[in-house]
């Protein structure tokens, strides 16, 4: 399973690699993010060349159901926030070596000590 990196241990690392005390780096992050967030507020999509884009999308409404009930409910359409790699990410992601790639082959069942029959 994928390990989760927190906000915190971006901090981190954006100070270990920035060379900046962890408040500089804590402020940087949340002023990053914070900066994302008003622009697509405000319709804006913004662009990091090579990393990708951040935007905002309408989501049309639809049909949904209660999932205890069963009942049919009217989902309303809103404004989400979405993103986009851009090619550098893409390809150092995939070219990169995971630790470990997951296993989706189906479970193998040991064979039986006394052979195919055990009667």
């Amino acid at each position: 399973m994928a390990r989760i990196i927190n906000k915190a241990e971006l901090v981190d690392v954006i100070a270990q690699k920035a060379d900046l005390t962890k408040v500089a780096a804590k402020e940087a992050l949340e002023a990053l993010l914070e900066t994302i967030s008003k622009a697509l507020q405000r319709g804006d999509k913004v662009q990091i060349t090579g990393f990708g884009a951040f935007e905002a999308r309408w989501r049309e409404s639809r049909k949904g159901r209660n999932p205890q009930t069963g009942e049919e409910v009217d989902i309303a359409g809103k404004w989400a926030p979405a993103f986009k790699a851009g090619k550098a990410l893409k390809d150092e992601v995939a070219s990169a070596q995971p630790p470990s790639v997951p296993d989706t082959s189906p479970p193998v069942t040991p064979a039986s000590p006394w052979g195919d029959s055990q009667a």
